[in-house]
């Protein structure tokens, strides 16, 4: 964590710029290595794997709150968002709140609860659409049963109140296409998907607001980078 402060001092110019600490709290959805509160329903030994205690966690967060360290939390399963949740309110209760733009990434599968406890805290998040649909065709889909139904839930985050960004996850994504990320988040999550308008905004504004930059990237306003893209047809009257 000190390093990375250090680091996020040392790089903080125009063209280069450290944007924070990345923690990897639980494994990946799609090994079914994600965190969950319950066991896997083909093993009822599995419940995915996770790299922190608790008090690692809290240790992790309040260090970073104290040396200015914005901080980007890797949790897919709803057992991870939970750990990662308890040790934010640890912080929080003890410094009167958080003062750095933290982002959980991915919140494959996340309680009611915790939704709550996110708007709370004031925290940002960030999913990527366009993993929904091979996910919904492995053994991932399969293996997590009727939790399924639940998991990248778009809309529930927005009905929520909380910030959502989204992205495409490249490099480790082989879809870097924003506009793929937009789709993705109309057409494959059924009920769970967005508008066009509340899927550009997660691409655009929310995107600035998840590294900090809002003051001058994710809009088209006088004094903001003219960070421009022209599309062959308004996306918002398309089919």
């Amino acid at each position: 964590v000190r390093l990375a402060a250090e680091m996020g001092r040392d790089f903080d110019g125009e063209l280069v710029r450290f944007g924070g600490g990345k923690l990897w709290v639980d494994g990946s959805m799609g090994t079914g290595d994600a965190w969950m509160s319950e066991p896997l329903d083909d093993d009822p030994l599995d419940f995915g794997s996770h790299y922190f205690s608790n008090t690692d966690l809290d240790e992790i967060v309040s260090l970073s709150e104290e040396l200015g360290l914005p901080l980007k939390l890797h949790v897919n399963g709803d057992a991870a968002v939970s750990a990662a949740l308890d040790a934010f309110e640890v912080t929080a209760a003890a410094r009167g709140g958080l003062s750095q733009v933290h982002v959980l990434d991915h919140l494959v599968l996340i309680s009611d609860e915790d939704r709550t406890r996110i708007r709370e805290l004031g925290l940002m998040t960030s999913m990527q659409p366009s993993h929904y649909l091979p996910a919904s065709f492995g053994d991932t889909a399969q293996r997590w049963g009727e939790r399924f139904d639940h998991a990248y839930d778009f809309r529930a985050m927005l009905d929520a109140e909380i910030p959502l960004a989204m992205g495409t996850d490249w490099p480790v994504w082989p879809a870097p296409e924003p506009l793929v990320t937009v789709f993705a988040a109309v057409s494959l999550a059924s009920d769970h998907g967005l508008s066009v308008a509340e899927a550009l905004r997660g691409s655009t504004v929310a995107g600035a607001m998840a590294i900090g930059r809002s003051d001058v990237l994710g809009h088209l306003d006088l004094g903001a980078q003219a960070d421009v893209v022209i599309l062959s047809a308004d996306p918002l009257a398309v089919d």
